[in-house]
């Protein structure tokens, strides 16, 4: 004879069996990540930025977080949101040369103090310089002249200088940074440059405890990530998103634009291309074979970084990143004089 059980009995014998295999899959993640050098998926970003209806994410405004990158590696933030604890007045003070630093986590200086940050660096080489940091973890081209374009508009600047890795070009096609992280996504309508039209999805918590803050912390999600970036490495690298063709257009549109609106606004856009530990991974030979010429067409300096780091020493550029990837406290140092003294070749009023 057999017995039947009642239906409710059997669906909680079934979430239980389901909570039960989750807990042991979570612990074994746990166990494998404890056996192996475990390195966090989620991004620091978390830690310092809030939620923004066309960007995505911005930092928050005038906030310190201590100790953010290690003992005594802090990041401020002013009553702008831009990195740094001093304000920032509209105009250019008399005898200065205001430079706005423009783009990614390299500009930002995830990884370093404050004060160690190349647009730091900027300042404390030259009292000529006064820099102004607006760079932001994980931005593509696109959300950093989203950014300028809308909260720049009454900064004064002699030079405009978007400071670029090459993979943040092909950033503009991606909908989701990391996959995670909603990021806006520009079109075109002929050669015309289409702004987003709809806020983006409100899924940006920062240490929150939400059920995302949970899920981000799972090292079951984060054994999943690591196994993806290492199949990743057998393929097509990983950073390498797109061919150039593919964002060729809407780059064209989007640096027309921006340097339309710096010279409305009374400064010079140039451009900066870092070069990343691993060149092979992200292709800067494609993009820069089209924005060389590209950027020559249009009056812009390039100033281009590999130029400088093939005159290294053995061993010297290799020194000069954090395990991470990104430029560690010597490292952008080491930008800044060589970006000073491109600048000079290009601004003479910078060599006064």
């Amino acid at each position: 004879m057999q017995i039947q059980v009642p239906r409710k009995k059997k669906l909680a014998l079934a979430i239980s069996a389901g909570v039960l295999s989750f807990i042991a899959l979570e612990g074994a993640a746990n166990l494998l990540l404890a056996w192996s050098d475990r390195e966090p998926t989620g991004i620091t970003e978390r830690s310092h930025c809030v939620y923004d209806p066309l960007l995505g994410w911005v930092n928050e405004k005038n906030l310190s977080v201590e100790n953010l990158y290690g003992p005594g590696l802090t990041l401020t933030t002013n009553e702008r949101g831009l990195r740094g604890s001093t304000p920032v007045a509209s105009t250019t003070p008399p005898d200065r040369f205001r430079i706005l630093c423009l783009g990614d986590s390299f500009t930002l200086g995830h990884g370093v103090d404050d004060r160690a940050t190349f647009p730091a660096w900027l300042e404390r080489l030259t009292p000529k310089v006064q820099a102004i940091n607006m760079g932001q973890g994980g931005y593509g081209i696109d959300q950093c002249y989203l950014w300028y374009r809308r909260d720049a508009d009454d900064l004064q600047a002699d030079v405009v200088l978007l400071s670029f890795i090459a993979p943040d070009f092909a950033r503009m096609l991606d909908e989701r940074f990391q996959g995670d992280y909603p990021k806006p996504r520009l079109t075109l309508e002929g050669d015309a440059l289409v702004l987003p039209r709809e806020p983006l999805t409100r899924e940006w918590t920062r240490g929150s405890p939400t059920l995302g803050g949970f899920a981000g912390n799972l090292a079951l999600r984060e054994l999943l990530l690591r196994l993806g970036r290492q199949l990743g490495k057998g393929g097509r690298p990983a950073l390498e998103v797109a061919a150039v063709d593919d964002y060729r257009a809407l780059g064209e549109a989007l640096l027309l634009d921006l340097k339309r609106l710096v010279e409305e606004r009374g400064g010079r856009l140039a451009l900066a291309h870092i070069p990343l530990r691993d060149p092979g991974a992200s292709n800067p030979d494609a993009l820069l074979k089209w924005l060389g010429p590209f950027a020559r067409s249009l009056d812009l300096p390039l100033i281009d970084l590999r130029d400088d780091f093939t005159h290294f020493v053995p061993g010297e550029a290799a020194s000069l990143y954090l395990e991470d990837g990104h430029m560690n406290a010597s490292g952008n140092r080491r930008i800044a004089e060589l970006l000073l003294a491109r600048l000079r070749e290009h601004f003479p009023a910078l060599a006064d």
